[in-house]
């Protein structure tokens, strides 16, 4: 049930060792020229106080300053750095992650054909909407479309909340994914061709990505763990209390400023030209083929396993909705420390082999899944979420590197889009593998996928790469 997006992280004093660009290392605008705006944040709110824990190391002063006022003293690099981490946590503070399998399973009494079928439906229209999406992203600006996708989120929330039943589920799937499809490209294109713009993208990209993945991978931890204690108030609460999160979210997003690398806009006669154009580039030689080809199998199994599997697995064995919410947390913690290996699991393995290490590590964690009861459960998920926290910056950097800027967001879209045409029937096929077989039998055999299919793509690809280079 976690989003799709990718994530960056500033060094906070007294919160962690995360540092990736001062503020003061690009001109500012003076901050007597500015006007404070009509909508602000205060510090001495939560919303307020969470964000400017996020950007507390920075050499600008904010003691009785607007949030937004901090936003407009900045320059265009940093406000985007910046808007990304606040905009991504934000909408990454998914609150029901920890219960909403015992909330559409136990409470409105779904099984899991019904809840993977609700979720299929959502990637089925993400299906219709990823390659159109990615080019209104090339055509009006990357901000604007990460825009729309933020307002269709949290119209999702706000819907399920006013309708507890199965309709509920699906039209909360559609809209939730209308934004998966909307930002997917647009907000990686957009973060990585603003650093493009300073010449820092090889520096910086990567390491921004993966410091907001931690962010965004602590707050998830926080939410599951809180979502447990919602859900003895009111089993919904936890979709309720999401409603104010993704507003402030979605106040983030507006803060955004389009780089001018590629952003020139396209009429609507280039519309269909550009869709072409983003298809034809992912298979335009062979190092870009396999790097797409690598990316849609560990995507594959990365979301076969964050859609349907991971948490019904953690679920399953325990009864008590705190427990549960407290080790499905404990996953994305797992995550977080993952996110802190990338630079040193490159080392280790070498960037030629990281790939292949990558997949086997996701192999490996699926097959403890055949392990019953708890220790099972634990085992598997907590590991498979370790590797996550390090696939992600990882699989983006590669994507970044061989697909042309022109045509990224729409490419990576692409990309998503032949993973959500496997997902789509996977869906159906995971929902009647765990009503019959057993959830732990089902992400077992994922892990018997990756070793037959994933690690014989991942070596192919590292020799092409090898040989390219």
């Amino acid at each position: 049930m976690t989003p799709l997006a990718g994530i960056p992280g500033i060094h906070a004093e007294g919160v962690g060792s995360i540092n990736v660009i001062p503020l003061n290392a690009f001109p500012a605008e003076d901050p007597s020229t500015i006007t404070p705006p009509k909508l602000c944040l205060y510090p001495n709110t939560l919303p307020g106080y969470l964000i400017c824990i996020i950007v507390k190391k920075h050499s600008i002063k904010y003691n009785s300053l607007y949030i937004a006022d901090l936003f407009h003293s900045m320059s265009n690099l940093q406000r985007n750095i910046l808007t990304y981490k606040i905009d991504s946590v934000f909408n990454w503070f998914f609150l029901p992650i920890g219960t909403y399998v015992l909330i559409w399973n136990t409470d409105l009494k779904l099984d899991f054909a019904q809840i993977n079928s609700a979720i299929a439906a959502g990637l089925l229209l993400s299906v219709i909407l990823e390659l159109p999406s990615g080019a209104l992203a090339d055509i009006i600006g990357r901000k604007r479309t990460v825009v729309i996708g933020r307002i269709t989120l949290f119209c999702a929330y706000l819907f399920f909340y006013i309708q507890h039943n199965f309709l509920g589920v699906i039209v909360f799937q559609l809209l939730y994914y209308v934004d998966n499809s909307f930002t997917s490209g647009a907000q990686s294109a957009l973060l990585y061709d603003s650093l493009k713009e300073e010449g820092l993208e090889k520096k910086l990209y990567k390491k921004i990505e993966a410091d907001t993945f931690l962010f965004c991978t602590l707050g998830m931890a926080i939410a599951s763990i809180s979502s447990g204690y919602l859900y003895k108030i009111d089993p919904f609460l936890p979709f309720g209390v999401m409603i104010p999160i993704t507003f402030i979210g979605l106040l983030a997003s507006l803060f955004y400023i389009e780089p001018k690398i590629d952003s020139e806009k396209y009429h609507i006669k280039d519309y269909l030209k550009q869709n072409i154009d983003g298809v034809r580039h992912i298979f335009r030689n062979s190092k870009v083929r396999w790097v797409s080809l690598f990316s849609i199998i560990t995507m594959i199994i990365t979301y076969v396993s964050v859609w349907y599997l991971y948490e019904p697995r953690i679920t399953k064995p325990f009864d008590d909705p705190t427990l549960i919410a407290w080790l499905i947390g404990g996953t994305y913690l797992m995550r977080a420390i993952g996110t802190r290996f990338v630079d040193r699991f490159e080392r280790i393995f070498r960037s030629k082999y990281s790939s292949i290490a990558l997949i086997l590590s996701m192999s490996v964690g699926s097959l403890f899944s055949f392990v019953r009861g708890g220790f099972g459960a634990v085992s598997s998920v907590y590991l498979r979420k370790f590797v996550d926290g390090y696939r992600l910056p990882i699989i983006n950097n590669m994507q970044n590197e061989h697909i042309e800027s022109k045509y990224r967001a729409t490419s990576l879209s692409a990309v998503s889009l032949l993973v959500n045409l496997v997902l789509v029937p996977l869906g159906l096929l995971v929902g009647n593998s765990i009503d019959k077989l057993g959830v732990e039998n089902t992400l077992g055999l994922v892990g018997i996928f990756g070793l037959l299919i994933g690690v014989p793509v991942s070596i192919n690809m590292s020799r092409v790469l090898q040989e390219d280079s």
